[in-house]
C-alpha cells in the first residue's frame, strides 16, 4: 500500500473511532500493519500533525460544537472527547479555543475553533520532475556520530535538532569525523525508537570503522538499497518538502516501496565548492540499474 492510501485509510479509521478511548497511534498501526514509527512519520509529513495532535483537535473541535450547538452539558463533552475528567477537559478546550466550555454555549461568546476532517488527495501541479539522484545497494555503510532521543509530539523537536546541529559543529565532532574517516560529508540520520520518539544523529558515513569510536554512536545501515533524492536547498523547509512529494508523488508511480527509517540527510561539499544535499531513504523490492 502507498503511503499517500495508508494515511487516507488512517484519517478515515480515526473519524470511525474518535470517541473511541482507546484510539492511539499503536491501535492505527496494528490495524494497518505498519510499525508505530513509519506511521507516526508519514502521517506529521502528509498532515504537518502528529496522530495524537489530530485526534486530539477534532475531539475538542467536535466538543465546541456540541457544547454550542447541541446544548451538551461540560460532563458530557468531556466524556464524549474521551477525557478523564471534566478538569482535564476544561484546562484543554480553553487552550485550544480560547474560552472554557461553560462559556461556549454562550451564542453571543467567542467564536469558537474548528478543525474539519481531512483527506490526501493527488493534485495536479505544473512542477519540475522530483528528481532521484541514484539508487544503490550499498553492502557495507556505517553511521557514526553523536545520537540524542527526540520526542515526535514535541511541538519544537526541529528546533532540539537545530540546536543539536550547532553543538555538534561548535564542539568540534564533526571536523573531527571528516579528518578522520577523509569526508568531505556530513549526515543526519532518524533511526526509530518508541511510540513517540526517535534517535536523531549527525556524524558522518564510512564503509568501514576505526578502532577510534570510545566516545561515538556506531550503527549499521549495511545492505540497504537506497533511493536518494536531490534537495533544493538546505533548509529544514526543503527536507519536508521533498519528504512530502515523495509520499504523495513518487510513491504513487515508483514500482518500490520505501522504509521511512532510517532516513539519511546527506550533505557534502562537490568539487566546486558548493554544499549540496540529498535526501536518503531505503526502499524495498527496487530494482538496480
Amino acid at each position: 500500500m502507498n503511503p499517500g492510501t495508508l494515511i487516507s485509510e488512517v484519517l478515515l479509521a480515526i473519524e470511525e473511532h474518535l470517541h473511541d478511548k482507546f484510539l492511539s497511534p499503536n491501535m492505527l498501526a496494528k490495524q494497518h500493519f505498519t510499525s508505530v514509527s513509519e506511521l507516526q512519520k508519514m502521517f506529521r509529513v502528509l498532515t504537518g500533525m502528529t496522530i495524537k495532535e489530530y485526534i486530539r483537535v477534532r475531539r475538542l473541535s467536535i466538543a465546541g460544537l456540541s457544547l454550542k450547538t447541541k446544548g451538551d452539558s461540560v460532563i458530557e463533552a468531556a466524556f464524549n472527547a474521551c477525557y478523564d475528567s471534566p478538569e482535564a477537559f476544561s484546562k484543554s478546550f480553553k487552550r485550544f479555543h480560547g474560552v472554557a466550555p461553560k462559556d461556549a454555549r454562550n451564542e453571543s461568546g467567542k467564536q469558537l475553533r474548528y478543525i474539519g476532517p481531512m483527506s490526501v488527495n493527488l493534485s495536479i501541479e505544473n512542477r519540475e520532475p522530483l528528481l532521484i539522484a541514484n539508487k544503490e545497494l550499498i553492502p557495507s555503510l556505517h553511521f557514526i556520530g553523536k545520537t540524542i532521543s527526540v520526542p515526535i509530539d514535541m511541538k519544537s523537536y526541529e528546533s532540539i535538532i537545530e540546536n543539536f546541529w550547532n553543538e555538534e559543529i561548535s564542539n568540534g565532532h564533526l571536523n573531527y569525523l571528516n579528518k578522520l574517516y577523509r569526508t568531505n560529508v556530513c549526515v543526519g540520520v532518524s533511526f526509530a525508537e518508541a511510540e513517540n520518539s526517535f534517535i536523531y544523529g549527525i556524524g558522518v558515513l564510512s564503509t568501514s570503522v576505526t578502532s577510534d569510536k570510545s566516545e561515538f554512536d556506531i550503527r549499521n545501515l549495511s545492505n540497504k538499497i537506497w533511493a536518494k533524492f536531490k534537495v533544493d536547498g538546505l533548509t529544514e523547509i526543503h527536507f519536508r518538502q521533498t519528504r512530502s512529494r515523495i509520499l504523495s508523488e513518487w510513491a504513487f508511480i515508483s514500482r518500490s516501496s520505501i522504509n521511512h527509517f532510517p532516513e539519511i540527510e546527506h550533505y557534502r561539499i562537490d568539487t566546486e565548492g558548493h554544499e549540496r544535499a540529498e535526501l536518503w531513504l531505503p526502499t524495498r523490492n527496487f530494482e538496480v540499474d
